[in-house]
């Protein structure tokens, strides 16, 4: 780009929040760039509309996170946003322009979709506002601030309680967990919905007549539902966040399903499970930690891999330090270390070619009638011992850069939900081949019709990357807002895996994650 000026991207947050506090990939790009400074871009306010149909709108700069808007909202009017991102401090620019998403997403669709409005900075200097539907608008999510950069959005809230009950449905296969989801999202009722599916590590299963590895996971359907008022207070109370001592959300569910299966098994009717309709258990979360219940642990990033006495020559000293400081009991000491704050400030540490050896964590998008063989696909072919997420999320048709866009001329699915299915892969491999599994995920994912989230790292060549992103379109939209001199391209922002240099500081991290 010789003579041409200088590009722009955001500042990082010194704090460990902001743009890049949930992260994987790599922000080399930054280093070419004017960068810019939104870390005072914090005010919210109310602001009721008449033309939005059974919701107000809170109107947010791009740096407020998560848990604040949550706050405020909860606090101002008995509300929260129609979608909150998982984590405490998720920005709101950062969960528009990453195409956020969260349990209400059968519902509302992605964060994006629950956007009013937009104030952005263009490529030319200039701070326009963009509504609903219009072109800028269209091309904002998904895009990592390539189009323009997220100064001001005008959310869509909904009424809130206090609290919200959830139910857990037990499932021996993960075919049996995903059909219940999908049924769920055809009632049209529910609030929130998501679902666990656990690996025999973690969620042992005995008598199952059917040896497909995709029908011995473990599988648990979460729905949830607001009750209660602010003036009573509940009659019971289920799961609470306590970073020190309390347990992560994902082990909360694994005890909960371990023991049904216990009690089934001793009843010998662990069969009928396949299939069961009412709720093996039912608890109160307060709202705050519901949204936010996979913050502590990053899901269960804190602890990455399941312990194998049988293995334990295998794991570096890093691995077996993590199992010690997380284990529950030490949490009592340890537990501010497992916020995902905390988390991605630690990983941001360690150089992005051995995070690329060591982990995947990737977020895949599958068409409803495709997810059971990719996961059975992905049981069989990457060594992970976590569970994985799955979340259903309401397609789009206006947003061509998102993992749940669906072209109008696509043929229709096989099953009626108007869903895909996130699947959220999460975890470590002790092998060093985290990219070759990654790169197998990104096919994977691109032939059975689905996409994947582009926060993580992603090892795609630009030809591929552009088979699955109309560069057409891009391009196109990208000169008409000004943004092609202005901003680095989605490919560079999102595929700047850094590459293996065998230097000694990576030699010696790789020892240690």
């Amino acid at each position: 780009m010789s003579g041409q000026r200088q590009r722009i991207a955001i500042l990082p947050g010194k704090d460990g929040s902001g743009n890049r506090t949930s992260s994987a990939g790599a922000a080399t790009y930054k280093e070419s760039c004017d960068l810019i400074d939104l870390s005072s871009y914090k005010e919210i306010q109310m602001s009721d509309d008449e033309d939005v149909v059974n919701s107000s709108l809170v109107i947010c700069q791009a740096k407020v996170t998560m848990e604040e808007l949550v706050r405020y909202t909860m606090r101002s009017k008995n509300m929260i946003p129609k979608v909150v991102a998982e984590f405490r401090n998720i920005t709101v620019g950062g969960a528009i322009s990453g195409a956020a998403l969260e349990s209400t997403s059968h519902k509302y669709g992605q964060f994006m979709d629950t956007v009013a409005w937009i104030k952005v900075l263009t490529g030319s200097g200039e701070i326009v506002t963009t509504n609903k539907g219009d072109s800028l608008w269209c091309s904002l999510s998904g895009t990592y601030g390539s189009m323009g950069i997220v100064l001001e959005a005008a959310l869509e809230c909904v009424p809130a309680t206090p609290y919200v009950q959830v139910s857990y449905y037990a499932f021996d296969s993960v075919e049996h967990g995903i059909k219940a989801l999908l049924d769920v999202v055809s009632e049209k009722r529910h609030v929130f919905l998501d679902g666990l599916t656990f690996p025999p590590q973690q969620v042992p299963l005995q008598s199952v007549e059917d040896q497909n590895p995709a029908n011995r996971r473990g599988t648990v359907v979460m729905q949830g539902e607001m009750i209660g008022s602010f003036e009573d207070p509940p009659r019971i109370q289920g799961w609470k966040c306590k970073v020190h001592g309390g347990s992560f959300y994902y082990e909360h569910v694994r005890d909960l399903l371990n023991e049904h299966f216990r009690k089934a098994r001793k009843r010998n009717n662990l069969k009928s499970d396949r299939t069961t309709v009412e709720a093996f258990f039912q608890e109160v979360i307060y709202m705050e930690d519901y949204l936010f219940r996979y913050d502590y642990g990053a899901f269960w990033m804190a602890r990455p891999m399941a312990f194998e006495p049988n293995k334990l020559l295998s794991y570096f000293p890093f691995i077996i330090c993590l199992f010690i400081a997380s284990y529950r009991w030490v949490r009592i000491v340890t537990g501010s270390m497992f916020t995902t704050k905390t988390m991605f400030k630690i990983l941001k540490q360690a150089p992005e070619s051995v995070v690329a050896k060591r982990m995947v964590v990737q977020d895949c998008y599958i068409p409803p009638e495709t997810v059971n063989g990719f996961l059975s696909w992905v049981y069989r072919s990457i060594p992970i011992s976590t569970p994985i997420w799955l979340c259903p999320v309401l397609f789009n048709n206006n947003q061509p850069f998102t993992p749940s866009y669906k072209k109008q001329n696509q043929s229709k699915p096989t099953v009626s939900a108007p869903v895909m299915i996130n699947c959220g892969i999460y975890g470590r491999v002790s092998d060093g081949r985290g990219a070759y599994y990654t790169q197998q995920l990104e096919a994977m994912c691109e032939q059975l019709g689905g996409r994947k989230m582009l926060y993580a790292q992603n090892h795609y060549t630009e030809s591929d990357f552009w088979r699955i992103f109309d560069q057409t379109i891009y391009d196109v939209l990208r000169e008409s807002h000004h943004a092609t001199e202005a901003f680095p391209s989605l490919y560079e922002k999102t595929c700047g895996v850094a590459e293996w240099k065998n230097t000694w500081v990576e030699a010696i991290m790789s020892l240690f994650l």
